[in-house]
């Protein structure tokens, strides 16, 4: 191994290195040729300097000093220049020398990455500060994800973690027990927290920016805060749970940024119907009060023939178009379907024609004569915040989707931090939390069980079929003439090829259905051990105004989501076990407030009665009779009056909205409650047997005439007769 020799009378090579780089690479001694090649090999010139470096912190036993004694000002700051005379040639030369930047930007962030093993650490976060702060808002997208390349290298170093400082829950600092208001600038992309965690503040700070740009950058900056999550999630010297929780709190923050992009997560749309935003249609709606405050220049006109459109392509415009502002908040028109016309395509938001004729046909046919905007930004382009040192709070709203893809690592990120974290840690976001961040985290819980729905192995299969289809259609016709020579083996051949290319298909796609139930079952686990959270710590806010509150609402929405989606028996399992847990603790909400929870718990409840599967029908069964018994105490041991009423109601309902009701099912689950009531010997002195009897007999007799019903539709005097005993079922409850 080559070691250069010590000598004193000379600078070290690191130091010429450093110092010949830089006069290279000015721009009024380049010569293009030079310049080429010294950008395309790059990596050797900082894996040069790295050893170089290295060599002499061990020679001159330097590496034994403080980090900010090792090197001389005067060298940190020839890096610092030799930094600073680079970044104009990544910023303008990455279209004419793509490949050329593109090692050239690797070999800068490895060399960085380097460094923190050797540099002073403050030293290396004002580099990588400096290359951030050379981007401006608007860039084109090949520079978005030179960036992102960047960070992704240098969030890539085996003591990322270290290098953030993690907070310590729960510890004392400077003899003080920290509180929940120590760690209120944790919880969102403050200036404080990049400060004080400025690698995952840098890369947090960009996300959110990334998040308002094209798919493609979005879709750059996603994978690399996925990425580095999984890399978190694997690291054999983080596996303890305490370690877990630690590193999560670093990325608290991307709760906040998730809850600001709420509206473009809420994908219910087909993928086929959010493929085509960019032939959104123009609704009209009533103009703003006040809308004195006019300019000449912010207002589109028509010409005499009607066929021209004239406007002024300033940058509230383009935010507009580029689906940033909804236009009735500045105008008068909106998109239908809230999604952009611009983001689907990987160009700058300049208008597309299409937009253009859509917005004049409207013209033409609202009776719209001016279109008037208030506001601007400062950019043209997407509308962004600067990187660094942190993101502005005021954010312009978005009202396009991100594409499935997106949707799901976002909220597989999500996922991945509500589970690890510490549960002090959820708690203190909650209570400082405001109520509509707090109705949106739940909606955001909500929306994990709907994306990560199990859809079953035939849907998997017959995706990847379309999938090859299509990927067949997009092929080139081959030009290879076939070989006349093997054509008496053609047949035999082609067939067990295809039989092969099925049994691999096959094989995938029960690999892939084997992955998604996984998934569907964690992700209902980690749903319930949230909710079942803060229905224990926040059980006097949900039971405000008896449980009538959006919160409570919303809560027991996400509970019926479970039974309304789908899910595995074994999460089912643990869901019946969490619903008999809210009953006992909230029997307020369900009996004395309003009659809306109930309801919506007896039809659901009586929907999974009929269901195939003979251990749902049985939880189902044990938690209707468990809601009846509740009600039954609730009331002092006098009636269920609620619960006999709400259940008529939903039976009523249940056979008008399910179609396939299967009687016998449902007739051997009334039998199961029957057989609940009169094997409680605790009830056994009371009215409740008889009042249990009393109700499923009620049910049965509303199946019976609604069954009898459409077999005597024909028959009117038979109708009649039915329709008469129903009414008298009815009356008597």
């Amino acid at each position: 191994m080559f070691v250069t020799e010590p000598s004193q009378a000379y600078n070290t090579v690191h130091e010429e290195l450093t110092k010949s780089l830089t006069n290279v690479l000015k721009t009024s001694n380049a010569d293009f040729l030079v310049i080429h090649k010294l950008l395309h090999h790059a990596w050797f010139f900082f894996q040069l300097l790295v050893k170089s470096m290295a060599q002499h912190l061990l020679d001159t036993d330097r590496i034994k000093m403080q980090r900010h004694e090792r090197f001389s000002g005067e060298y940190l700051s020839g890096i610092h220049e030799l930094v600073h005379t680079m970044m104009p040639h990544i910023l303008h030369k990455f279209k004419e020398l793509r490949t050329e930047i593109r090692h050239a930007n690797q070999s800068l962030a490895h060399f960085c990455k380097r460094c923190f093993s050797l540099v002073d650490r403050g030293f290396v976060f004002k580099l990588v500060n400096s290359y951030l702060e050379a981007f401006k808002p608007g860039d084109e997208m090949e520079l978005q994800c030179l960036k992102f390349d960047f960070l992704e290298i240098i969030c890539s170093h085996e003591h990322f973690i270290a290098l953030n400082l993690p907070s310590l829950r729960g510890t004392y600092t400077r003899g003080h027990a920290k509180s929940t208001k120590d760690f209120e600038a944790e919880y969102n992309l403050s200036e404080e927290f990049c400060r004080d965690h400025f690698l995952v503040g840098a890369l947090l700070s960009e996300l959110r920016a990334a998040l308002t740009e094209v798919q493609k950058v979005r879709q750059r900056a996603i994978s690399v805060i996925c990425n580095l999550l999984a890399k978190h999630a694997f690291d054999d010297r983080i596996q303890g749970k305490a370690q877990q929780a630690r590193v999560v709190s670093l990325y608290l923050p991307l709760i906040a940024i998730l809850l600001e992009n709420i509206n473009r997560l809420n994908a219910t749309q087909e993928p086929t119907a959010r493929k085509s935003s960019s032939n959104s249609t123009l609704v009209e709606e009533a103009p703003p009060a006040s809308t004195s405050s006019t300019s000449h220049r912010n207002t589109i006109h028509l010409t005499d023939g009607g066929s021209s459109l004239r406007h002024s392509r300033d940058s509230n415009y383009l935010s507009i178009i580029a689906g940033q502002v909804p236009l009735h908040q500045s105008g008068g028109v909106t998109f239908a379907n809230g999604s952009s016309t611009s983001l689907g395509s990987e160009s700058s938001s300049v208008p597309s024609s299409s937009s253009i004729k859509d917005l004049d046909a409207f013209i033409k046919n609202g009776d719209v004569n001016n279109f008037t905007r208030e506001g601007s930004f400062a950019n043209k382009g997407h509308a962004r915040s600067q990187s660094l040192p942190f993101a502005s709070p005021a954010r312009p709203v978005r009202y396009d989707k991100f594409e499935p893809p997106e949707i799901r690592d976002l909220l597989v990120c999500f996922l991945y931090i509500i589970k690890q974290m510490n549960e002090d840690v959820l708690i203190g976001w909650w209570q400082q939390c405001r109520d509509s961040d707090l109705l949106d985290f739940f909606h955001l819980l909500e929306l994990c069980l709907h994306q990560f729905k199990y859809m079953g192995k035939k849907h998997i299969l017959k995706g990847r079929n379309q999938g090859a289809q299509a990927k067949a259609m997009t092929l080139p016709a081959r030009t290879t003439p076939p070989s006349f020579a093997q054509r008496c083996n053609s047949t035999y051949s082609e067939k067990a090829a295809m039989e092969n290319g099925v049994d691999v298909l096959e094989s995938d796609s029960f690999y892939q259905a084997l992955l998604e139930a996984n998934m569907a079952t964690e992700v209902g686990l980690i749903a319930l051990d949230v909710l079942g959270l803060y229905c224990g710590r926040f059980k006097d806010s949900l039971l405000f105004n008896d449980g009538d509150n959006p919160t409570m609402r919303r809560v027991f929405d996400i509970y019926l989501s479970f039974l309304e989606v789908g899910q595995s028996e074994n999460l089912l399992k643990h869901l019946f076990a969490a619903l008999r847990a809210f009953i006992n603790k909230f029997p307020v909400a369900l009996f004395q407030g309003s009659s809306f929870l109930c309801g919506k718990l007896c039809f659901e409840l009586l929907r999974c009665c009929n269901s195939k599967l003979s251990t749902v029908r049985n939880e189902a069964c044990a938690l209707l009779y468990l809601l009846m018994r509740s009600n039954f105490e609730f009331t002092g041991r006098k009636a269920l009056t609620r619960v006999h009423l709400q259940l008529i109601v939903s039976v009523s309902r249940l056979l008008g909205e399910v179609i396939g009701l299967n009687t016998a099912r449902f007739q051997e689950s009334l039998s199961i409650i029957n057989n609940y009531a009169t094997g409680d010997k605790a009830m056994q002195r009371s009215v409740f047997p008889n009042e249990v009897r009393d109700l499923t007999k009620k049910i049965r007799t509303v199946l019976m005439a609604t069954t009898q019903m459409r077999e005597h539709e024909n028959d009117p005097e038979m109708l009649v007769d039915l329709q008469h005993s129903l009414a008298n079922s009815y009356s008597a409850t």
